[in-house]
C-alpha cells in the first residue's frame, strides 16, 4: 500500500526508522557511524614495461594527481627500438595515456587514448596494447563525428602498466 506521498509505506517506515536512529545517536552527543573514505594519493608511480623484451628498459614516471605527466619509452617499430613519447593525466581513481612518435600519434588498441580505472584500491595492473593507426584511423580522429567502424590495427607492443601510490 502507498503513502499519501506515493512512496510504498514499508520504504516509508524504514526510512523513518534510519531517520530516528541518526537523531538518536546525535542526541546522545555522538554522530552515526560513518566509514571514512580511503586517502586520496597526490602523486602516483606510473611503471610501463614492454612485454617480452627484456633488453628495453622499463619506464617509470613520477604523476602528480591532475597534471600531464611526460616520459619516453623505446617500443620495437619496423623491428628496431624507437622512442616513443608516452603522456599521462592521473586523477583519483582513474588514468588516461597516450603514446606518440616523432612523426605520428599511436592508438592503443583501435582509439588514440587508453582509459584505465584503479577506483579505490589505489592501485592497479593492466596491459595495454600499442598499435600503429591506418591512414583511415587518423582520418576519423580528425573529423569530429568519428563513424562507427571497427578496425583491428596490427599491435606494435604490448605493455604491463603498474600504477601505485606514491607515498
Amino acid at each position: 500500500m502507498a503513502s499519501r506521498s506515493g512512496w510504498p509505506s514499508r520504504l516509508v517506515s524504514k526510512l523513518r526508522i534510519i531517520a530516528m536512529v541518526g537523531l538518536a545517536g546525535l542526541s546522545l552527543g555522538g554522530a552515526a557511524p560513518v566509514r571514512a573514505a580511503p586517502p586520496v594519493s597526490t602523486s602516483y608511480r606510473l611503471i610501463l614495461t614492454v612485454q617480452g623484451s627484456s633488453s628495453i628498459q622499463p619506464l617509470v614516471m613520477a604523476c602528480t594527481i591532475d597534471t600531464r605527466c611526460r616520459g619516453r619509452i623505446d617500443l620495437p617499430i619496423d623491428g628496431k627500438p624507437q622512442p616513443v613519447s608516452v603522456i599521462a593525466v592521473i586523477s583519483p581513481g582513474q588514468c588516461i595515456i597516450t603514446f606518440a612518435t616523432a612523426t605520428m600519434p599511436l592508438f592503443v588498441g583501435p582509439q588514440w587514448y587508453g582509459y584505465i580505472t584503479f577506483g579505490i584500491s589505489r592501485r592497479v595492473r593492466a596491459t595495454v596494447s600499442v598499435t600503429e593507426p591506418t591512414l583511415e584511423d587518423l582520418d576519423d580522429v580528425a573529423t569530429l563525428l568519428r563513424r562507427p567502424v571497427t578496425r583491428h590495427p596490427a599491435v606494435l607492443a604490448t605493455l604491463d602498466v603498474e600504477i601505485r601510490p606514491d607515498d
